[in-house]
């Protein structure tokens, strides 16, 4: 059977969408998987570290060999003077991580001679080739390659610490990526939980007009339900709302996941499950009389700017130092007798005054900049260290709590349901029970969001834990 172009047009778009809104199945051990440079957060952090390495290889490209080649030709109206000159060259240059410099060079120099000169001489086009040989060395300042190795010492820390950053924070963004996800597995639990509260409302409100049909009830109360009703519903709509502000904002760390319907594999038994763990871990952790450092890579990274830091001093403790350098050339012609020239030239540059002064600012300046971040990387620890100490405690007697208030609200709903069978309590009655124990339902919830969220937190800092919950 032929199909028309509008029929294919049709189908094509039909296949586009369905490609757009297909759904991507993710759960908690599958979030690794997308911790890639796909992600922007990943990508500058890869671009940070990157940036330090090319500059130490510019830094290295200091000591790589080079070919150089002139060119100089100059003529003169002067009779005097040789009416033109010609000179070429062609040469090697290499400077070395030791502070030596050399150069070897070829070089000609080709003229026609002035008419003034004697006999012989006068008007001759003359060809003068020259071998040199250069040599530089820094005698003090950068004496045997003291000053470049600070430069590289230097980069090489920074290198280290921002490859060290970037795994951490990578892990960070993981852990922020697992708050999310849960963060959303609760809310597709708490959009559920307001569904069946919406369709109790419309029960207990239709049952109300029933009442009222029967001049059994009044219309403040059929008014009550409706309002309850709408309450509700509101409630449910804004509770979807926050489910679609949440997908957007794991879509923006992951702008792959665009177009792409998200679908959160997590259960209610996986939450409470996630859960537990949890708070078994904020437990063992909590019982901890000083911050694990065993247990973070954050003290390495305090470490590193320190070293950072000491590379840094080296070099500004030679900020105030003179400059001593001595270069020595020698040039000879080809295949001529005695016909060698050297050339030696020692150059001394002293600083004078306010050198000593700055030196001194840029080394305390530097100082109390490791210190600040020090001072940051050890307070966040220990604060999120005392947080898990103090808040996890009051969590778990929450959760406990809560846990049996609705088993003891579910055993007293079961036995509604018998007695509604029976005809002993009312439909109304039944519904406001069991909306009880819906109620209930969303502060657990709560609670066990304000829990997963916590040690995903604790994690984020505290990444070497030994808990089967951060290995995910």
């Amino acid at each position: 059977m032929a199909v028309s172009r509008k029929g294919m047009a049709a189908l094509l778009y039909l296949f586009q969408v369905s490609d757009l809104f297909a759904a991507e199945r993710i759960s908690d051990t599958t979030l690794k998987s997308y911790v890639t440079d796909k992600a922007p957060s990943i990508q500058s952090l890869s671009l940070g570290s990157s940036s330090i390495g090319t500059g130490l290889s510019q830094f290295e490209n200091k000591f790589s060999s080079a070919v150089f080649a002139e060119t100089h030709l100059s003529e003169s109206d002067n009779p005097e003077e040789s009416s033109w000159v010609k000179q070429q060259a062609i040469g090697w240059r290499k400077n070395f991580s030791f502070g030596l410099s050399s150069t070897v060079s070829y070089a000609y120099r080709y003229e026609r001679l002035s008419d003034f000169l004697p006999p012989g001489f006068a008007g001759q086009k003359v060809y003068v080739p020259t071998v040199g040989i250069g040599i530089g060395i820094d005698l003090w300042k950068n004496f045997l390659g003291r000053y470049d190795d600070y430069d590289r010492e230097i980069l090489k820390r920074e290198l280290e610490r921002s490859e060290l950053f970037k795994r951490l924070e990578s892990h960070r963004f993981h852990m922020n990526l697992r708050q999310l996800y849960w963060m959303m597995a609760v809310q597709k639990q708490r959009v559920s939980v307001f569904r069946e509260l919406v369709a109790n409302s419309r029960r207990a409100y239709e049952e109300m007009r029933a009442r009222r049909r029967d001049n059994v009830a009044d219309r403040g109360a059929v008014a009550n339900m409706a309002a309850n009703l709408a309450t509700t519903e509101g409630n449910y709509h804004s509770a979807k709302i926050q489910a679609n502000a949440l997908e957007k904002e794991f879509k923006v760390l992951l702008p792959e996941l665009r177009g792409k319907r998200i679908e959160i594999t997590a259960n209610y038994s996986q939450i409470k499950r996630a859960v537990n763990d949890s708070v078994s871990c904020a437990k063992s952790m909590g019982r901890l009389p000083n911050v694990p450092l065993d247990m973070t890579e954050f003290d390495d990274l305090a470490q590193k700017i320190e070293e950072a830091f000491a590379a840094n001093r080296d070099k500004l403790s030679a900020y105030d130092r003179m400059d001593v350098n001595l270069s020595v050339e020698a040039a000879s012609q080809p295949f001529a007798q005695e016909q060698t020239a050297y050339t030696a030239l020692l150059s001394v540059n002293i600083p004078l005054g306010g050198l000593s002064r700055t030196e001194s600012l840029l080394i305390r300046d530097a100082r109390m900049k490791a210190n600040i971040e020090q001072s940051n990387i050890y307070s966040q620890l220990s604060a999120v260290q005392q947080q898990i100490s103090s808040n996890f405690q009051l969590l778990d007697t929450a959760v406990k709590s809560y846990r049996r208030g609705i088993a003891e609200q579910e055993k007293a709903f079961t036995s509604s349901q018998r007695k509604l069978r029976q005809g002993r309590i009312s439909v109304l009655d039944y519904i406001t029970q069991q909306t009880n124990v819906l109620s209930s339902r969303l502060n657990m919830l709560q609670i066990e969001e304000q829990i997963l969220s916590g040690i995903l937190g604790y994690f984020s800092v505290f990444n070497q834990s030994s808990c089967s919950f951060n290995r995910k």
